[in-house]
């Protein structure tokens, strides 16, 4: 209890300094929607957003090296930690807890807080956090790719439970939604893999570059969704303590996800390496591929911005928090090594 408190403590005074550019630029994005959101709402905005979610899934394809996958997948416990933990033990707690808070004002920030839920792995900020950390790397590329890949048909079917009701998502089908999942996110990934070969070098030489533009594609679909949602007079009403209560929400619900992988790994006697791999990758969610489902599941509804909120906020705290966590980790399996070579 008392390392939780201090983990907290260290939270709140490392806010600011571990905060990564893209959490600030996506806090520019929404304030941008809210200046000019009848730009963002334009035709032509959304199809740019779809060619430049196209290239992401594509390029997540090319890191996907067939030998460095296999030689993850053969730790199938992990795996198995980590997928029931991201599309099980995620949806069971928020649907325990959403009884309790749920009213008529609040459905669609609860739509979201289960999308969250719902939603995959991250892939490229999980295997750096691993790495960081010291962790199971092979182990947590293969899961974050799979991760990315399972949820395109696990997420349509939990949101199909919570939708109904939500306006203008009476006609979501969940087999359409897979369809249309399956040409924006598998398909540019297959493609991506099929080049791994040819252009896996030269995205190892233009790491950063590309990492720069897939956060500009992220931020301008953030930027279109919440236009559409100002235009749309969505956020009429919503008040600031919503979005406190909303924060802290958020923070919650990834320690009791932390808490709940850390005792499985303890419980199956994983080592350290493996734990710190489930723990990165089973309590963190993808904002690329939220954004990107949203627009399939969420197509109907003019209110996008408020479900999409949830996760940007949990998008924004899990990078600062598990940052903070990573280099705690890094630290002590540095003392550890130092202390092990005195004689």
């Amino acid at each position: 209890m008392k390392s939780f408190f201090h983990l907290i403590k260290l939270l709140v005074k490392s806010i600011f300094r571990y905060s990564p550019n893209i959490v600030w630029l996506l806090g520019l994005a929404i304030f941008l929607a809210y200046l000019s959101p009848c730009i963002g709402s334009h035709y032509i905005a959304g199809q740019i957003t779809n060619i430049g979610l196209f290239l992401i899934f594509f390029g997540y394809g090319i890191g996907m090296s067939p030998s460095i996958i296999w030689r993850g997948i053969v730790n199938w416990k992990l795996h198995i930690v980590v997928l029931l933990t991201t599309f099980l033990t995620f949806p069971l707690v928020v649907l325990v807890v959403r009884q309790f808070f749920v009213t008529e004002k609040n459905q669609e920030i609860w739509l979201g807080i289960f999308y969250i839920a719902a939603l995959p792995s991250t892939i490229s900020s999980s295997v750096v956090m691993v790495s960081i950390a010291g962790g199971n790397i092979p182990a947590a590329i293969f899961n974050a790719s799979i991760s990315g890949i399972v949820g395109v048909f696990i997420t349509p079917i939990w949101m199909s439970l919570l939708i109904t009701g939500i306006v203008g998502a009476d006609n979501f089908s969940v087999i359409n939604a897979i369809g249309k999942l399956m040409i924006i996110i598998i398909l540019p990934i297959t493609l991506g893999m099929c080049c791994n070969k040819k252009l896996a070098n030269w995205t190892a030489k233009n790491k950063k570059i590309l990492r720069y533009f897939d956060q500009s594609v992220i931020l301008f679909v953030v930027y279109t969704s919440f236009s559409k949602s100002f235009a749309n007079d969505a956020f009429d009403g919503f008040a600031i303590s919503q979005l406190a209560i909303l924060c802290v929400g958020m923070i919650l619900l990834f320690f009791c996800i932390y808490g709940i992988t850390l005792t499985c790994c303890k419980i199956l006697n994983f080592n350290n390496e493996d734990t710190i791999a489930a723990l990165f990758c089973g309590s963190k969610k993808s904002l690329g591929h939220g954004i990107t489902m949203s627009k399939v599941i969420f197509a109907e509804i003019g209110s996008v911005g408020i479900v999409l909120l949830p996760i940007i906020l949990y998008h924004a705290l899990q990078l600062i928090v598990v940052s903070i966590i990573a280099k705690r980790y890094a630290e002590t399996t540095k003392n550890n090594n130092e202390q092990n070579k005195i004689p």
